[in-house]
């Protein structure tokens, strides 16, 4: 059976900006709804959906990264693995 997995790239959690405050709750709250209509579109069509954000992601990777990178490196490599894995 064939492994279909949508990864989704995701900027740092918003925060709450301070002006135009309204604009920027309505528009965060669409995003959002956005966000989950594609990932249940996604899994209706048999792909999983596996969302990274930004701040998931290692600064540097490789033998050289610093120790806090390379953790992130290895949780998001487990994330990914359990998303590939044959049984979800």
């Amino acid at each position: 059976m064939e492994t279909r997995v949508a990864a989704i790239l995701s900027p740092e959690h918003a925060t709450q900006p301070k002006s135009n405050a309204a604009f920027w709750r309505k528009k965060i709250a669409r995003n959002r709804a956005r966000d989950a209509e594609v990932g249940r579109a996604l899994r209706r069509l048999g792909w999983r959906v596996l969302r990274i954000w930004e701040h998931e992601l290692p600064s540097s990777l490789g033998p050289m990264a610093r120790p806090a990178s390379r953790r992130k490196e290895q949780r998001l490599l487990a994330r990914l693995a359990r998303h590939l894995s044959p049984v979800h």
